[in-house]
């Protein structure tokens, strides 16, 4: 039987796809990966060895709104990605002026929106580590 072997990348559709680049790369600090030809444009970037976030410019009428009901909250879909240095993160968001959930449940993370309001967190390393 055939087994996942691990989550190797998603796909976040951009109505306009520079201010995300500029926002994964300059903010959360993502390298840029080669990318194979397509006929649309994107970038890939790398989130650890082996993992990846696509963006993809999206075709005009492909999606016409989001699938949240949650816009305004941190209860919402989301992808998370752990970080070495979470309160490096929130300064480089303070900085960046980036509204974000500080620590919302008591743990060690952060909620906060991409700019085309996309939910993401980022969560300490320790909270995984076993203890």
């Amino acid at each position: 039987m055939a087994h996942i072997k691990l989550l190797q990348h998603f796909s976040i559709y951009c109505r306009d796809l520079e201010p995300m680049h500029d926002f994964y790369v300059n903010t959360l600090g993502l390298p840029e990966l080669p990318r194979l030809e397509f006929p649309f444009p994107g970038y890939w970037l790398e989130t650890g060895a082996g993992h990846h976030i696509h963006l993809s410019k999206l075709r005009d009428g492909h999606v016409t709104k989001s699938i949240s009901e949650n816009e305004d909250t941190y209860m919402d879909h989301h992808f998370g990605l752990l970080t070495d240095n979470l309160q490096g993160m929130k300064e480089r968001l303070r900085e960046r002026g980036i509204p974000f959930h500080d620590e919302p449940y008591g743990y060690p993370q952060i909620f906060f929106r991409d700019p085309e309001n996309n939910l993401i967190e980022i969560a300490s390393a320790e909270m995984f580590e076993k203890k």
